[in-house]
């Protein structure tokens, strides 16, 4: 978008068609002046126009110059919405950096920590600790990753990316465009039916105070949810009134935090109670299960797509105070999952189930605590479903926009798209949550939702894509020694990856899809 600056004309910060880029041979001096401009928030800049680019840390759709692509598309904020001083503007729409750590933290928290005991017990407590605190620091350093290339790819370009998808643009061009689509629809699609899953089973056992099965009182509700209430959040393109949902989702995790270590220590002086044997919680052979266990924690860590728009939107805007944001954001998310991981396992052992409170329900003892944090769990993520939706819907009507010759003419000539219309917006919205809806009810396991989101969508947004981003605008060769640890995630994500989508495919039963491929390793594992 156009803003006026200093009487000369500039399109949302980025350089006009006529302006010269800057490249490699770039003084330092331009480079720190560029640096310092995009830190500090541009705050020269009272426009009302960029003040509307900066909400959501997305931006409007428009032509990219290099690869004749169009940018997300993102909803146009009211004016109304707006502040009429510049000053105000810029505190409503500018984060403070414990506002961004609890939108860092209530992106990570969700429907895997109700899954985490169940990752525990297929490795073991030894072995699923191992795995919890080795994804915990790959993916601090994968943020960091992607902090790195942003901050880079601006020095280079002269561009604030404010989304993962315009940074695979300019690194990657068209093709990496689409395989960033394709991750995003498995990742945001298995997210998304883990959420309508935990919502339809938080509210059935909140009213009948009983373990929830699936069935069909299970699919009805899972229909009522997605079309009642899902759907008409969803279809809202201003979401900034579900802003409060980040601390109150840290809260209501806080709450079920709580009420695990309560049931713990409450479980552990009843004498009628037999907690399980040592050995078998403590170590387990490693086995084709410890693929299910990986899979789960690493989408249970994955904040990578909304740590570019934290990014832009934080104040001041520095690298070190997002990797500290980051950092808190993970560790905090580290004691969450050691806490309830634990203390469910150690309660159920073998018996744990993905979803640990309907362990709690099957012992008979519905306490109005325990359907408290049922619907705790079940309201957090119900408005949490619109924030999962957005950059999956925001690439499909991309990508439909970027094959239209038409479209792609029109913006190619005016420069600046326009904003999707109300019928793609609430088709793309209704076709992805009916076939969300349609998923869950043929595959009603949580474990099997957050598999398909680590093993593909994990596999590539939180390992293949940050260390290629910061391959391709690193200064330094990637044989250089700094960029080994880059280099050694892209082989670790492919082979994590790939070995665990077989082994979910294997464990659905989907023996057809797997006839061409050699699975004996996996057979051999699970010795």
């Amino acid at each position: 978008m156009a803003s006026v600056q200093n009487g000369e004309i500039s399109n949302g910060g980025r350089l006009s068609s006529s302006s010269t880029l800057p490249t490699q041979a770039s003084t330092t001096s331009g480079n720190e002046s560029r640096r310092a401009s995009w830190r500090n928030n541009k705050e020269d800049s009272t426009s009302v126009e960029a003040i509307k680019e900066a909400d959501i840390g997305l931006s409007v759709p428009t032509h990219h110059p290099q690869h004749g692509l169009l940018e997300p598309i993102m909803h146009e904020p009211t004016r109304e919405a707006i502040p009429p001083d510049a000053a105000a503007a810029r505190r409503l729409y500018v984060w403070s950096f414990w506002t961004a750590t609890s939108n860092m933290t209530a992106t990570i928290l969700g429907a895997g920590t109700l899954a985490i005991p169940y990752a525990l017990k297929c490795g073991g407590i030894v072995w699923g600790l191992c795995i919890l605190f080795c994804i915990l620091l790959i993916s601090f350093y994968t943020v960091r990753l992607l902090i790195k290339s942003a901050d880079q790819a601006y020095v280079t370009s002269a561009e604030v990316f404010r989304s993962y998808e315009q940074l695979a643009m300019v690194t990657l061009g068209e093709a990496g465009v689409y395989v960033v689509t394709i991750a995003f629809v498995c990742g945001g699609f298995g997210l998304l039916m883990a959420n309508l899953l935990v919502i339809s089973e938080s509210i059935l056992s909140f009213v009948t105070g009983k373990p929830c099965q699936p069935g069909y009182l299970l699919d009805c509700t899972l229909v009522c949810v997605a079309f009642l209430l899902v759907l008409p959040l969803s279809l809202l393109k201003d979401i900034r009134m579900l802003r409060w949902t980040s601390f109150a989702s840290v809260c209501t995790t806080m709450y079920i935090t709580a009420f695990v270590l309560a049931a713990v220590y409450h479980r552990s002086r009843d004498d009628s109670v037999a907690f399980p044997s040592a050995d078998t919680v403590i170590y387990a052979p490693p086995n084709r299960n410890l693929f299910f266990s990986i899979s789960i924690l690493v989408s249970s860590f994955s904040c990578h797509i909304s740590a570019l728009p934290v990014y832009e939107k934080l104040k001041p805007k520095n690298p070190r105070v997002m990797e500290g944001t980051a950092a808190i954001a993970l560790m905090l998310a580290m004691l969450i999952y050691c806490a309830i991981g634990l203390g469910g396992y150690l309660c159920f052992g073998a018996d744990t189930q993905d979803n640990v409170l309907n362990n709690w329900y099957a012992t008979g003892r519905s306490t109005w605590a325990l359907r408290v944090a049922s619907l705790c769990i079940g309201a957090t993520l119900t408005a949490a479903c619109p924030i999962v939706l957005w950059p999956l819907r925001s690439t499909l009507i991309s990508i439909i926009q970027m094959n239209c010759r038409e479209e792609r003419r029109t913006h190619m000539g005016s420069g600046i798209g326009r904003w999707p219309c109300r019928l793609s917006w609430t088709v793309v919205t209704v076709a992805v949550i009916a076939l969300a809806t349609i998923a869950t009810i043929v595959f009603p396991f949580l474990r099997v939702a957050l598999s398909i989101v680590g093993s593909i969508g994990g596999a590539f947004i939180v390992f293949i894509f940050p260390a290629l981003f910061w391959l391709k605008l690193s200064p330094d060769r990637w044989y250089h020694i700094r960029n080994l640890s880059a280099v050694l995630l892209i082989p670790a994500g492919a082979a994590l990856g790939c070995t665990s989508l077989l082994v979910v495919l294997k464990r659905l039963g989907i023996g057809s899809a797997l006839s061409a491929v050699d699975v004996h390793f996996l057979d051999a594992l699970s010795q």
